[in-house]
């Protein structure tokens, strides 16, 4: 099957994340893909797929869009694609008019609810033939707010790859306490993420000091920057509690999450969040608000806890579960186990594959 994925380009996020290894993940299983966007600040990632890519920025105005309609299908010479497979908005703009051009299927994916759906923007928004929600919750959106028909939605989530992320032993997270001058009695709260709204970071303060509070002597570790990074640190220090927020430079992940009890995340507003799942992949019990990517992932006091996006609710829940190490060890191995069986990256190329299938009239193999 030949696949063409459009989308705004290689930036540092999930969705550059997903393309790239959606991509991987095709040709792994013998499909030809070719990926249309623009050259940004986290291309390194397509490296290996650099022959297949073509340079089409997709940022600009209707000027722009129609000039990489013309780039793209000029770029792709003989490779005539089954399906077109859009990331964004604007790329399904373009991707409508090359599906019209090669009579395939457009597939969209939706990677971020709560998107502006008012005036110009509606009318502008080709869903394509069938749609992908990265979550239960993404689906029930689309359903709400697009008026689209449950019918055509399909739910594939985000998944990880379980050799970049293995279950910690005792032994790694023992190693990555030492490697970051923590004691092994510590309770350790992380957070690994951009810090700027909608991620009320400041959260993670209050959830040390109010552990500090309860006789707990907790740390929160930081792995990020951002603009939230200001206020994160200056409630830190509004709540006494300035040496127990700790950042960490930018970086391998999985040493943070080897030496937390507990990940959080308390997020107003999420796509999906790989961060938790990788956390929960090494063995890490997760604390998120209840936003996109949740049902997927938390079983209840079993891989972790959600709760609402509220500031007391969180702060109690994660104080609770720092309070008992043990219960958030055993939590820690059901959500290593809950993401190898439910959500590896292998699972949602084959579920995407599935899609690509019933949309181009194939029978599944």
């Amino acid at each position: 099957m030949n696949v063409l994925q459009v989308f705004k380009g290689s930036i540092h996020g999930g969705v550059s994340r997903h393309v790239a290894e959606l991509a991987q993940g095709l040709i792994d299983r013998g499909h030809d893909t070719r990926h249309a966007g623009q050259r940004l600040n986290d291309h390194d990632r397509y490296a290996a797929l650099e022959p297949q890519w073509i340079e089409a920025p997709l940022d600009g105005g209707p000027a722009a869009l129609f000039r990489s309609i013309t780039t793209i299908d000029r770029a792709l010479g003989s490779f005539r694609p089954d399906i077109i497979h859009a990331h964004h908005r604007k790329a399904a703009l373009v991707g409508r008019r090359l599906a019209k051009r090669y009579r395939c299927p457009l597939i969209f994916t939706l990677h971020l609810t709560g998107i502006p759906t008012s005036g110009p923007r509606r009318w502008l928004s080709d869903l394509g033939d069938r749609t992908l929600a990265v979550s239960a919750q993404a689906k029930q959106w689309l359903i709400d707010e697009m008026r689209l028909a449950p019918g055509r939605i399909d739910v594939v989530p985000n998944g990880y790859d379980p050799a970049a992320f293995p279950q910690a032993t005792a032994q790694d997270r023992a190693a990555a306490r030492a490697s970051l001058n923590l004691t092994p009695d510590q309770p350790v709260v992380a957070y690994v993420g951009r810090l700027e709204p909608p991620k009320n970071e400041a959260w993670l303060a209050d959830l040390t000091a109010a552990a500090h509070a309860a006789g707990l002597h907790a740390v929160a570790l930081i792995q990020g920057s951002g603009p939230g990074q200001a206020t994160l640190t200056a409630r830190a220090e509004q709540l006494a509690v300035p040496d127990a927020v700790r950042f960490v430079p930018y970086g391998d992940p999985r040493t943070v999450y080897a030496a937390a009890d507990l990940f959080a995340l308390p997020s107003a507003h999420e796509g999906f969040s790989l961060v938790c799942l990788e956390a929960m992949a090494t063995g890490t019990p997760v604390l998120r608000t209840r936003t996109a990517g949740t049902e997927e992932m938390i079983v209840e006091h079993t891989t972790g806890r959600a709760v609402p996006i509220d500031r007391d609710a969180f702060v109690a829940a994660g104080v609770e579960m720092l309070a008992d190490r043990p219960a958030l060890r055993r939590m820690g191995d059901a959500a290593a186990q809950h993401a190898r069986t439910h959500l590896t990256l292998d699972r949602q190329v084959d579920r995407t594959l599935a899609v690509y299938r019933a949309a181009a009239g194939e029978a599944a193999p």
